[in-house]
């Protein structure tokens, strides 16, 4: 095995485990408790439209958390899978050289 496709694989789990981690410890930090406080203040004064507008700019808050911990999750497996992908066709490639060669040693 080369160099270049040891660490593409190395990099690809490396990656995957990154994005993981980090997707679930940005799960863990969002903030529900300042939504559903807002939520609760927005449900009890429905013709105040500070209250109203404070819930909106905290459901936007949340979703916006909630969003980037899934793309950081789902963004760390792609990449990571794209980058042992290319090491596997790396790899092929390299061993379908190799076979080729010694197909041509062996008739001549």
């Amino acid at each position: 095995m080369s160099g270049i496709e040891k660490i593409m694989e190395i990099s690809g789990f490396i990656i995957i485990t990154i994005g993981v981690i980090g997707g679930l410890i940005l799960f863990t930090q969002v903030d529900y408790e300042s939504y559903s406080f807002a939520k609760e203040v927005a449900d009890s004064l429905r013709s105040n439209t500070l209250a109203q507008a404070e819930y909106q700019a905290a459901a936007t808050l949340y979703v916006s958390q909630i969003s980037l911990s899934i793309g950081t999750l789902i963004g760390g497996v792609v990449v990571g899978l794209f980058l042992l992908g290319f090491a596997r066709l790396i790899r092929l490639t390299e061993d379908k050289k190799r076979l080729l060669e010694e197909i041509k040693i062996n008739k001549v």
